[in-house]
């Protein structure tokens, strides 16, 4: 895989960062936020020095749950695990674990305090001329002589900081590059043009163009997954293997008739402006989560189980955001989504309802190696069409079932999907991460017995 500099960019070398470049300017602006310095994580890991830098206020609130200093196990901890950001959140909530309060609400970093930690450790915010697309913003952290890993999001409000959980993570073993798709974050939706599956497919390529990107390995979620998808199977030179988490247009959307139908009948501004309008209602989330799970208790959101309704409603929360949906969201599900001229002939001719995509790829026409996750408490997508779709080991083609994880499994179980991406993208670094832990557990063997 080639990759050549392509976009400008102001850099300052972090010294023992790993090979991530931070940009200066970046850096002076984050500090400039914060009444104090940046508090340093530091342990030695496999014989390795690692560091990660955390805002001053975030340190004292996570000491303060802890009830006192963090220790160089915790330090260890932290920076030895998939996902540093992760193992930060369940530490925040230590005192809460402990607590006889059972309603209180998990402590979770916000885009914001996770956006910060990811600039104070180097991650760039670029942004780079697209032919005849508009300027795509992005995130990249690693050494760029390394494979490349592009992230790219879902729908609904998503963007790069989809991937808040992953970046720093991946970045140890890749170039990674998490890019806003059009109308999405803060790369501009074009005037002239619906933001269609094709469309987004087109935008990633020329924006591997533009950054000198001739092949890279790809991560979707949800929406990104079908866009991931689209360019593997139309552009198959420029992806070397392809990670799907709860991907669309693989399989059939668990879409209600009634739902689907009513959305075909009702014009799409005015759909669009009730949704935005509702989407921060708790009664709507569950509306939601009732009509996609007709599955689990007739539907009846209050005999769901708790955890997995905690789950769900956070991500379709998150997915719709506090201003709604985003408009570029819409013009792909009015892309993909068949009309319904087409539900009412179907049902004329007694066919089984078609309640997904126009575009559905059949991974074992795709040339490169496929692996496909998903939750098995997904409240859009089944389990059993995913497997069916995916399980075909034979043919390059893995299926892995996320436990206790709804439809974002890169929240839900960071650890397990930085662990899956990082062993299917470069199997050879986690066989020496294991080589390295064997080595130490030898020494410490030879230690043990030359002392009895």
């Amino acid at each position: 895989m080639a990759f050549t500099m392509g976009a400008l960019r102001i850099k300052s070398t972090n010294e023992g960062h790993q090979g991530i470049v931070a940009s200066a300017v970046v850096q002076q602006s984050v500090a400039a936020t914060t009444d104090r310095e940046p508090i340093k994580i530091e342990a030695n890991v496999n014989g390795e020095a690692k560091r990660l830098f955390v805002p001053a206020k975030l340190y004292d609130e996570l000491e303060s749950a802890l009830g006192r200093p963090l220790t160089k196990t915790e330090a260890k901890e932290i920076l030895s695990s998939q996902s540093m950001l992760k193992t930060i959140e369940r530490k925040l909530n230590s005192r809460e674990e402990s607590s006889t309060d059972a309603v209180a609400q998990p402590r979770q970093l916000t885009d914001a305090e996770c956006r910060q930690i990811l600039l104070l450790n180097g991650v760039q915010e670029n942004s780079t001329r697209v032919k005849d697309k508009p300027n795509a913003f992005y995130l990249e952290a690693g050494d760029p002589s390394k494979d490349t890993v592009l992230l790219i999001h879902g729908g609904g409000k998503c963007s790069s900081i989809n991937w808040k959980y992953q970046i720093l993570d991946l970045s140890r073993n890749f170039h990674v590059v998490a890019v806003d798709l059009p109308g999405y974050g803060s790369t501009a939706k074009p005037d002239d043009h619906k933001v269609t599956l094709k469309y987004m497919q087109d935008f990633i390529v020329s924006f591997m163009d533009s950054l000198g990107i001739t092949s890279a390995n790809l991560v979707g979620n949800s929406m990104g997954g079908g866009v991931s998808a689209g360019v593997a199977y139309d552009y198959p030179q420029r992806v070397d293997k392809l990670f799907l988490i709860a991907p669309t247009n693989i399989t059939d959307v668990k879409v209600p008739l009634a739902v689907k139908a009513a959305a075909s009948v009702i014009p799409l501004p005015m759909v669009i402006k009730l949704a935005n309008k509702l989407s921060d209602s708790d009664r709507i989330v569950n509306m939601v989560l009732r009509a996609f799970n007709k599955n689990k208790s007739d539907g009846n959101i209050d005999e769901l189980p708790a955890d997995y309704l905690a789950k769900n409603k956070k991500y379709i929360k998150e997915f719709m955001g506090k201003d709604g949906f985003a408009p570029a969201f819409w013009e792909y599900l009015e892309d993909q989504f068949a009309d319904f001229k087409d539900v009412v002939n179907q049902v004329r001719r007694r066919r089984k309802i078609n309640s997904g995509f126009k575009t559905v790829y059949d991974l074992d026409k795709f040339k490169m190696p496929v692996e496909l996750e998903q939750g098995d408490d997904d409240p859009f997508f089944s389990i059993k069409k995913a497997k069916n779709a995916a399980d075909h080991p034979e043919n390059g083609k893995e299926f892995k079932q996320i436990a206790h994880s709804g439809h974002g499994p890169q929240y839900d179980r960071a650890e397990e999907v930085n662990s899956d991406i990082t062993k299917f993208f470069a199997p050879e670094s986690e066989s020496r991460d294991e080589a390295d832990k064997g080595r130490f557990r030898s020494m410490l063997s030879n230690v043990f017995r030359k002392v009895s």
